[in-house]
């Protein structure tokens, strides 16, 4: 998903002092609203710099964007923007923001909203529960959610309720009141008693819908208005509250006490040197290190400050069970829903173990399952009814198969067979899409079903919303998930591996398929590549862990094998288009580069973009988007040209940029093993894909010996034997020269004259001119010497892998030698 280039709310607003400047007239989209007579609170918040747009990165317009959605961090931000711009803010401590910094990070919540964020948590306007679903992260991806009109209701409510009185007993009379929950009817009422939020023109006030900035606005300018008309506030008074100790942290040099009421909401306080800490309803002071987690506590407060504390009874361990089928479950929670269709959440505890049919797994697996399997589970509950241990049963399958017929980020269209009708399934969000057992996206999926039919197996979950779908231009069996194994390499060998397994450390054998793909570290290798490195590694004294993931086709047999050193490098590379060109404007999302005799043009940047800067060896160091911004804003400066080197994925974003402050033209040079070459492009190993305009213009060399047959170095390329190095010459994003050396040859050894090798490889290719460096070059195998190993030549056959130089004077001559004889 693409990152807007500015966020949508006007934060400048959290400053005292502010001018305010007139917008609405310059949105270039104004005019696209849900209903025209949005423009008018749109132009109202805008003028009053309340909410502002962003600049639309390719137009360079202003833009509102009506019907974005409004999430939680933002909702937060409004209504405390609102608070400070009429004057109504309780008072606050200059280091609200400090005390609640940790507990923020903790929960992801962007840095932009911590003032308005930490104001609300002070002052009871939301709990740690809140905050924990305004932000989630998965995968390393972090998500700010949006907020229904529900939600919106009661932050704004509770945010205006130590001005306006809230009626606890309310009942409202909105069709669909059924739908609001009861903690939030209160909050409901006061909004639309203040005729702040209403119905629709049925009278329903539709809770769980999303709300829409043109929604916000109207919301934001009736806010506004009854709070320049408010001219009272009532101050707030001491509270109590009973709960469960959940957790007890350092904060600064405070405590943050948090707690789980009867409801299972989470609250937090803070405890300082002025709270008065009690032992029962008695007036014995005790000290806060003797109440541990699972004491209950009763607790006045103002704010967020705890006043006193008294601990009502120490922890007394009490064992409980939840029976029910799991309705959702996260790394935090699961959620069971019981007969009468009613649910309840239960929160992991610190330690917890889980069994799957008597097996017992991680929580990562849980959650596998989960996309996959009804699941019914047994809770093990401590006195807080956290999960102390779960045991799970598997149920049937919940996947279904059908024909693709599209698909797009809002939803999924299948036919059960060609003759059924097309069904359409809304997705849930972040769901988990793979493509022939890979992990992959929406648009790499919908680019490839362009041109081929493709099966789909999906999984819903209780609102048939898509939560996780496998397509493959195979049709899919009853039991077929394309399955995939991970572990680690326990025993491996031409016709089969034995892993031991990530998911239940159990090991087994797979044996291969006729066919099978090898990748070590993610390149494409041979399987005596992953043999050799698996070897290497095991006949050390502390080897470590070589991590494998097999993808079986539907005989369980592997045909796809992904070995590393490395758990991260278990997947294959892409391919990347690269663009060469000077820069002329970048932030983090975006940059504008302009190739030679191109017009310039705007690329996103991924979120991970990988940065390097080339160093004053003409080598590329692993850097970052700070400074390799500032060397473009120092270049800038200087009034210089900045050049770089742009990769580009399949979605087309940005995935690496190489900067050279150094250069001063467009042209380049780039170095690499060659994976591909064809008379139209060349692919190094890092997966980079440069273009080859006509192939007779350009000039090759064999190490230092120029080639005149294209075909000469494309069968090279293409032998498994022989690996090229080569220095590629880049003129207008197009190859000009390349420089090839020998890197690695393995074949057999035919003659040898002086220094003149003869090798020939499995694939029949003689090479008959490769130098060594120096007689006394390092021989190993089953020869101790050059001289030893040419003897050997005259009365045995002899195989050799030669290791060949990179350096300068020497590029593609033998440093080393592995003989052996057969």
């Amino acid at each position: 998903m693409k990152r807007k280039a500015a966020i949508l709310l006007a934060v400048c607003m959290l400053s005292a002092n502010f001018s305010v400047s007139s917008y609405g007239a310059n949105f270039s989209d104004i005019n696209n609203v849900p209903w025209s007579g949005a423009v008018t609170y749109i132009n109202m918040v805008s003028d009053l710099g309340l909410m502002v747009g962003d600049i639309d990165a390719k137009t360079g317009k202003s833009m509102f964007r009506a019907k974005d959605h409004v999430t939680y961090c933002e909702t937060t931000q409004l209504a405390y923007a609102l608070l400070k711009k009429s004057g109504k803010l309780k008072q606050t401590n200059s280091d609200m923001v400090s005390r609640w910094t940790q507990v923020m990070q903790g929960y992801n919540i962007p840095a932009w909203a911590y003032e308005s964020v930490a104001y609300a948590l002070e002052n009871n306007i939301i709990s740690l529960t809140d905050t924990s679903r305004f932000v989630t992260k998965k995968n390393g991806v972090v998500t700010n959610n949006y907020a229904s009109r529900e939600s919106v209701a009661v932050i704004f409510g509770k945010f205006l309720s130590h001005l306006y009185d809230v009626d606890v007993n309310a009942v409202l009379s909105f069709h669909d009141k059924n739908s609001i929950a009861v903690t939030s009817v209160p909050y409901v009422d006061l909004l639309s008693r203040l005729n702040i939020m209403v119905g629709d023109t049925n009278y329903n006030f539709t809770p769980k819908a999303a709300i829409n900035r043109a929604e916000t606005a109207v919301l934001v300018s009736k806010t506004y208005d009854v709070l320049k008309n408010n001219t009272t506030t009532t101050p707030s008074s001491g509270n109590v509250i009973s709960g469960t100790v959940i957790s007890i942290e350092q904060n600064g040099n405070n405590k943050l006490l948090a707690i789980t009421t009867d409801k299972g909401d989470k609250q937090g306080f803070i405890v300082d040197s002025s709270t008065n800490i009690y032992e029962g309803d008695t007036t014995k002071i005790i000290n806060i290190s003797i109440i541990e987690i699972g004491d209950g506590v009763s607790i006045e407060y103002s704010g967020a400050k705890a006043n006193i504390v008294r601990l009502v009874n120490d922890v007394v361990p009490s064992v409980t069970e939840a029976k029910g089928r799991i309705e959702d479950i996260t790394p935090s929670r699961i959620t069971l829903i019981d007969n009468d269709k009613n649910t309840k959440d239960y929160y992991f505890a610190n330690e917890f173990d889980i069994q799957l049919d008597k097996k017992t797994i991680s929580q990562k697996d849980l959650i596998d399952e989960f996309d996959e399997y009804i699941l019914d589970a047994t809770l093990t509950l401590d006195g807080s009814e956290n999960i102390v241990s779960a045991a799970i049963t598997r149920g049937k399958e919940t996947g279904n198969t059908g024909i693709l017929v599209s698909i797009s980020e809002d939803e999924l269209s299948v036919k059960a067979d060609k003759n059924s009708k097309t069904q359409d399934f809304e997705w849930v969000s972040n769901p988990d899409i793979y493509l022939e057992g890979k992990e992959s996206t929406v648009s790499k999926v919908r680019r490839k079903a362009d041109d081929t039919t493709f099966y789909v197996k999906y999984y819903l979950d209780s609102k048939d919303r898509v939560k996780k779908a496998m397509v493959s231009e195979d049709e899919f069996g009853e039991n077929d998930t394309k399955s995939t194994i991970t572990g680690t390499i326990y025993a491996i060998d031409e016709d089969s591996v034995r892993i031991r397994k990530k998911s239940d450390g159990k090991r087994e054998t797979y044996d291969f398929a006729s066919k099978v793909k090898y990748y070590l570290d993610g390149d494409s290798c041979s399987f005596r590549d992953i043999e050799k490195a698996f070897n290497k590694e095991y006949l050390k004294d502390d080897p470590d862990d070589f991590h494998i993931k097999v993808y079986l086709d539907d005989d369980g047999d592997v045909k796809e094998l992904y070995a590393s050193l490395s758990s991260k490098n278990l997947e294959g590379k892409e391919e990347y288009d690269t663009i060469d060109g000077k820069v002329l404007r970048m932030d983090e999302d975006e940059i504008r580069v302009e190739q030679e005799d191109e017009k310039a043009k705007n690329y996103d940047i991924a979120k991970r973009a990988d940065y390097y800067i080339e160093n004053s060896k003409g080598e590329f160091e692993s850097s970052s988007y700070s400074k390799v911004k500032k060397a473009y804003d120092d270049a800038y400066d200087d009034d210089d040209d900045f050049f770089v080197t742009l990769y580009i994925d399949d979605d087309d974003e940005v995935v690496k940029i190489e900067a050279s402050p150094e250069r001063d033209s467009y042209g380049r040079q780039v170095t690499g093993t060659i994976t591909k070459l064809s008379e139209s492009s060349i692919t190094l190993k890092d997966k980079s894909k440069y273009d080859i305009e006509d192939i007779d213009d350009v000039k090759i060399y064999l190490n230092d010996s120029r080639v005149r047959k294209f075909s000469t170095l494309e069968d090279i390329v293409s032998d498994k034997d022989i690996t090229l190095k080569a220095i590629l010459t880049i003129q207008s994003d197009e190859v000009t020269e390349i420089e090839a050396y020998y890197y690695e040859v393995k074949g057999e050894l035919i003659s040898i004259d002086g220094k003149i090798m003869k090798v020939e490889t499995r694939d029949e290719n003689v090479i008959d001119d490769i130098e060594v460096k120096r007689l006394s070059i390092d021989v190993t195998g089953d020869y101790t010497s050059y001289r030893d190993m040419t003897a050997g030549l005259d009365i045995e056959d002899i195989t050799v892998t030669l290791e060949c130089s990179e350096d300068k004077d020497d590029r593609g001559k033998v440093i080393k030698i592995t003989a052996r004889n057969d």
